[in-house]
């Protein structure tokens, strides 16, 4: 029941969603949204799925935003949440390549946000932080290791482990010997423009496969570098966009928020992402791509750094009282969870005319 328990309490684009469970004599059964492509281990090692690099950067992302979200979570008091078993097997995903996590059976509540101790100690093996199966001390830094391993299979595509071959000791020894052969790299992701993005790529996972709970990155700090190296890959689609500076909706909701005394509302809206212009124009391709147009609004089609498709809602009016109207909804939309309404996934406040974005 603690999986259920942790797993009911999420709602993240890059975490399964648990939709119902039944508690039979001896067992538990579980149902969540059906993921389409399966887990990433299967789609790496035992098919023949072409994963072009910039999607394997954006499963990387996912994944990281996930643990974000995860290792922020405050379910009881001062607890945080961490996975315990993150691996290839574990990432789902979806038909445009998204990543899901998915299998929080080994998840704990780390009393006190910051380590717990244990004798009992479970996980996989191969992608298990030495000082957690060693010591049974787990932190988030240990979902960090996990991650370090999973991201050099992602560059790779070759198991963490193959026979008596180490991916991690070979990644770690070319790291300390400053030599980058790309014979390390799965060769249908290399071009002479990104070897050294992926050198890049091979370092953070190696920093976050260090033993020492002290130098070993913060899973924020790991997705930031993440983000930087998709932008540099694919730099040739961003636009450059004039910065618009503040606008009278975002004074609006600032006043607003002032005068909210809920400050629970204020919690779910701070969980929102908020998007600025430029890149809204990167991740539409300069609004390139028209789903759907009215007297009220535009619906153009997106692709975020995760691979998540997203419908960007443009509004073609900006009555004062439509403004009014939106920081009320905002508020609103942003707390509902239910599998029958679409998901607001973020906003763009930077511009006179909001801009939403679904899934």
């Amino acid at each position: 029941m603690d999986e259920v328990s942790i797993h009911s309490q999420m709602s993240h684009m890059n975490v399964v969603n648990l939709i119902g469970y039944c508690i039979g004599e001896t067992t538990l059964t579980m149902v969540t949204e059906f993921i389409s492509k399966g887990n990433l281990d299967d789609i790496l090692h035992n098919s023949n799925t072409s994963i072009p690099f910039d999607v394997r950067l954006g499963i990387a992302i996912g994944c990281a935003e996930a643990l974000i979200y995860l290792h922020s979570m405050h379910l009881s008091g001062d607890s945080l949440v961490c996975h315990g078993d993150i691996k290839p097997a574990n990432i789902l995903l979806d038909a445009n390549l998204t990543a899901k996590v998915s299998d929080f059976g080994l998840s704990r509540l780390l009393l006190g946000g910051i380590t717990q101790y244990t004798r009992n100690v479970k996980g996989s093996i191969d992608y298990m932080d030495p000082i957690y199966l060693r010591e049974g001390r787990l932190t988030p830094k240990s979902d960090v290791y996990s991650f370090g391993a999973v991201l050099l299979e992602l560059i790779a595509r070759k198991s963490v482990k193959e026979g008596s071959c180490s991916l991690i000791s070979t990644f770690s020894n070319a790291r300390g010997k400053g030599e980058w052969s790309k014979d390390l790299f799965d060769r249908e992701i290399i071009t002479t423009g990104n070897i050294k993005i992926l050198e890049q790529i091979g370092k953070l996972a190696t920093d976050c496969l260090i033993l020492d709970i002290h130098k070993c990155p913060r899973i924020t700090d790991v997705a930031k570098r993440l983000l930087m190296l998709w932008r540099q890959e694919n730099r040739e689609l961003f636009l450059r966009t004039e910065s618009v500076g503040t606008s009278n909706l975002m004074r609006c909701l600032g006043s607003f928020e002032m005068d909210v005394v809920n400050s629970d509302i204020l919690v779910k809206l701070g969980n929102m992402r908020f998007f600025t212009e430029k890149e809204l124009t990167e991740f539409t391709r300069n609004f390139s791509c028209l789903l759907s147009e009215g007297w009220l609004a535009e619906v153009y089609k997106g692709t975020l750094e995760d691979n998540t498709v997203v419908a960007v809602k443009k509004s073609l009016d900006a009555y004062e009282e439509h403004i009014i109207h939106f920081v009320n909804g905002l508020t609103i939309h942003a707390q509902l969870i239910h599998t029958n309404i679409i998901k607001l996934l973020g906003v763009c406040l930077d511009v006179g005319i909001p801009i939403f974005l679904y899934e």
